[in-house]
C-alpha cells in the first residue's frame, strides 16, 4: 500500500483479520457438503452471505458513517450468517456426515492423500494473494491511480476466474471417478464439454470487457488516469482470459487423476510459475507499462505449457480407450 492507502488498509485488515476463522469454517464446510452432493444449500448460503453482505455494505458505510470499518464489519457478519447456516445444517443432521470430535482419528495413509491434491491448492490460493500484492507494490512507484488501476482490474478479473473454477468444482471429482472406473470414453466427452463450455465463456468475457473495458473501470473511480490505464491493463488481461478455461480444465485434470506434480505445476505456472519471474523483471525493463503485461504474459506461457500436457494427456487416454473397447470385445 501507499502512505495514503496504508491507514485505510490496515484499519479493514484489523477487523476482517480477526473474523476470518469464521471464513475458514465455513470454506471447509461448503465442501464438505458440497461432496455429500448439498449443492442447492451451499449455494443458497454463499447467495445468502453475499446478499446481506451487498446490503450491508451501504448502510454501515455512508448511513452510520462507519467507512471503511463499516465495510469490514458488514463483510465479517455476512461470514456469520453463514457459519450460522453451515451449524444449523450440521444441528438438524441433514446430509450423511456426523461431526463428533470422539471420531477423530489421524491417518496417515489418508492424510497423504489429502494434501497431495490440497498442497498444490493451498500454493495456489498463496500465490493469489502473493501475485496482487507483488502487483500493488511494482505500480506503487507510479501513484495511487496506479495501484487502484491495477487493483480494478485485478478484481474484475477474479470474478470471471472465480466462475471457472466453480464450473471445475463439478469437473473435478467426476474426472476422478470416471479415471478410477477406467471409464475413459465418458472422461475425454466431460474434457470436451469442459473444454467448449468454459472457452466459450472465455470468449463472453474477453468481448465483454473489451468493449466496455471504460465503463466497468470507472465503476471503481473517475480518476482520469486511473480509468485510462486500468481500461489498457483489462483490455490486455481479456485477451488472455480466452485460454484461462483450457489452462484450469488441465491442471484440474491432473490433481483429479493423483499426477499432483503436473496439476501442481500446471495450476501454479500462471500466478507462480512465470508470474514471480516476470513481475520481477518486466516493470524494471518497461515501468508500468511492464506492469500491466505481467498477467498476460504469464497467462501465454501458461497455456504453452498445458498445451503440451495436454496433448501428452490425450493420446494416452486414446491408447487407454482403444485397450478397454478392444478388452470389452475379446470379453
Amino acid at each position: 500500500a501507499t502512505d495514503t492507502i496504508l491507514p485505510y488498509a490496515r484499519a479493514y485488515a484489523q477487523i476482517y483479520v480477526t473474523g476470518s476463522i469464521i471464513n475458514v469454517f465455513t470454506v471447509t464446510m461448503n465442501n464438505l457438503l458440497t461432496a455429500q452432493g448439498a449443492t442447492r444449500f451451499t449455494m443458497i448460503s454463499m447467495l445468502t452471505g453475499s446478499i446481506i453482505n451487498i446490503i450491508l455494505d451501504p448502510i454501515m458505510i455512508y448511513a452510520l458513517d462507519w467507512g471503511i470499518e463499516g465495510a469490514a464489519i458488514a463483510t465479517v457478519i455476512s461470514l456469520g450468517v453463514n457459519m450460522a447456516l453451515y451449524v444449523g445444517y450440521i444441528a438438524t443432521k441433514q446430509g450423511v456426515l456426523r461431526l463428533s470430535l470422539r471420531n477423530i482419528q489421524l491417518s496417515p495413509q489418508l492424510l497423504g492423500e489429502i494434501l497431495k491434491i490440497g498442497i498444490p491448492v493451498l500454493l495456489f490460493q498463496l500465490l493469489a494473494s502473493a501475485s496482487m500484492g507483488l502487483t500493488n507494490s511494482a505500480a506503487k512507484p507510479y501513484g495511487d491511480y496506479a495501484v487502484a488501476a491495477m487493483g480494478a482490474v485485478t478484481r474484475i478479473m477474479t470474478v470471471g476466474t472465480y466462475i471457472v473454477f466453480g464450473f471445475l468444482k463439478g469437473f473435478q471429482p467426476f474426472a476422478g471417478y470416471n479415471y478410477g472406473a477406467r471409464q475413459f470414453a465418458r472422461l475425454k466427452e466431460a474434457i470436451r464439454l469442459c473444454l467448449i463450455w468454459s472457452t466459450t465463456f472465455g470468449v463472453i468475457v474477453t468481448i465483454v470487457l473489451f468493449a466496455f473495458a471504460e465503463p466497468i473501470v470507472s465503476i471503481f473511480g473517475t480518476n482520469a488516469e486511473m480509468v485510462k490505464l486500468a481500461s489498457t491493463a483489462l483490455r490486455l488481461n481479456a485477451v488472455l482470459f480466452v485460454t484461462f478455461g483450457f489452462q484450469m480444465v488441465y491442471a484440474s485434470l491432473y490433481l483429479s487423476i493423483g499426477k499432483s506434480l503436473v496439476g501442481g505445476l500446471l495450476s501454479l505456472s500462471r500466478q507462480g510459475v512465470f508470474f514471480l519471474p516476470l513481475i520481477y523483471t518486466l516493470p524494471r525493463l518497461f515501468q508500468l507499462s511492464g506492469v500491466i503485461w505481467v498477467q498476460p504474459a504469464a497467462d501465454l506461457l501458461t497455456t504453452a505449457v498445458t498445451l503440451i500436457f495436454a496433448i501428452k494427456i490425450t493420446r494416452a487416454f486414446t491408447v487407454k480407450t482403444s485397450e478397454s473397447s478392444q478388452g470389452g470385445e475379446s470379453t
